[in-house]
């Protein structure tokens, strides 16, 4: 009896053994785009209180939060692929989000929505600074303190959607 059992033991590892393709276990693929050093400007949203009729109401001059403010985020952006990439868009849940360049122009700066968005050349590093690339926050509905985050959902045309946490913080 127990060679039987020891020759089912055999011919069962040969018919595994048989049946491996020799194909890698399956993973979860990691994306090449790695986000670092996330962090937006404070914004503080306020609009004058009215009764609705454009009157001003009790308390005058006081403020109460509303629409209308803007801020932007900054970060690094490292694409370790083999592969260029490119970020084409992004979304908050208090604001609309667009990707936007400063530049100097005669002294003066103007600022540009980058409609098809921004390249990240394989191996190479995309910095979102003061002054140059970032996203454009517009509409902020509530106030951005020093201390808060918040969730910013970055697309890019090859890796997909990643989202990252956003420290708010003073320059």
């Amino acid at each position: 009896m127990r060679s039987l059992t020891l020759l089912a033991l055999l011919l069962m590892s040969l018919f595994l053994a048989a049946c491996n393709t020799g194909a890698a276990p399956s993973s979860t693929s990691v994306s090449p785009i790695t986000i670092e050093k996330p962090w937006a400007r404070p914004v503080m949203v306020e609009a004058t209180m009215t009764d609705g009729e454009g009157e001003m109401t009790e308390g005058e001059g006081e403020t109460a939060m509303g629409m209308g403010s803007n801020s932007a985020a900054y970060m690094q952006i490292i694409n370790t692929g083999n592969e260029d990439d490119r970020l084409v868009s992004g979304s908050v849940d208090f604001a609309t989000v667009e990707l936007h360049q400063t530049s100097i122009e005669d002294g003066v700066a103007k600022m540009q929505q980058m409609t098809e968005g921004v390249a990240i050349a394989a191996g190479e590093t995309l910095t979102l600074e003061p002054g140059g690339y970032h996203v454009m926050l517009i509409g902020v509905k509530d106030s951005l303190e020093v201390g808060d985050e918040f969730d910013l959902t970055l697309v890019f045309e090859k890796a997909g959607t990643m989202t990252v946490s956003v420290d708010v913080r003073q320059p």
